[in-house]
C-alpha cells in the first residue's frame, strides 16, 4: 500500500514538473524587440482569429513575427512565434481566415476557403508596416474586392 502512494506521488510530481510549457531560449543573436499591436477589420467590421504574418522585406534579416487576431480584431504579435514583440524593420504584412469546414457526401473534408481575399494572401499582399520603438500599433483595413 505505501509503496503504491509513493509511485502516484512520484507519477503527480513527475506531471506537474511538466506540465508548464517552457519557451525555447532566446537564440543567441537575435535582436531586441518592441511591443507590436495590430487590430484587423474587415468590412468595416473587428474579426477574430485571422493569422497575420509579418515577412521582413530584408532577406538577410530572419526574424519573422506573427499571431492570431482575438474577438476585438486585435493580436500582439510575436516574434518566431514565441518572443514578444517585432524586430525593429520593415516588413511585408499578409493575413489569412479560412470558412468553417464542411464536408462532402461522404463524410470527408472539402477543401477550404479563404475568407480573407487572396491579395492579402503571403507571396500576394502589398501591405507593408515598418515597426520602430516610436510606431508599434496598426490598423489594417481590408476589403472584400
Amino acid at each position: 500500500m505505501l509503496s503504491r502512494l509513493c509511485l502516484i506521488a512520484l507519477l503527480t510530481v513527475a506531471c506537474l514538473g511538466g506540465c508548464g510549457r517552457r519557451l525555447p531560449s532566446r537564440p543567441s543573436g537575435m535582436p531586441g524587440t518592441t511591443p507590436c499591436t495590430l487590430t484587423v477589420t474587415f468590412g468595416g467590421e473587428k474579426i477574430e482569429g485571422v493569422g497575420v504574418f509579418l515577412k521582413p522585406k530584408d532577406s538577410s534579416q530572419p526574424w519573422h513575427a506573427g499571431g492570431k487576431t482575438d474577438q476585438n480584431g486585435k493580436v500582439l504579435l510575436k516574434t518566431s512565434r514565441y518572443y514578444d514583440g517585432v524586430v525593429p524593420g520593415e516588413y511585408t504584412v499578409s493575413f489569412h481566415k479560412n470558412a468553417p469546414a464542411e464536408l462532402d457526401e461522404q463524410g470527408m473534408p472539402l477543401p477550404a476557403n479563404s475568407l480573407i481575399p487572396l491579395k492579402y494572401s503571403a507571396g500576394q499582399s502589398k501591405e507593408t508596416i515598418v515597426v520602430t520603438e516610436s510606431k508599434s500599433v496598426y490598423v489594417f483595413e481590408l476589403d472584400s474586392h
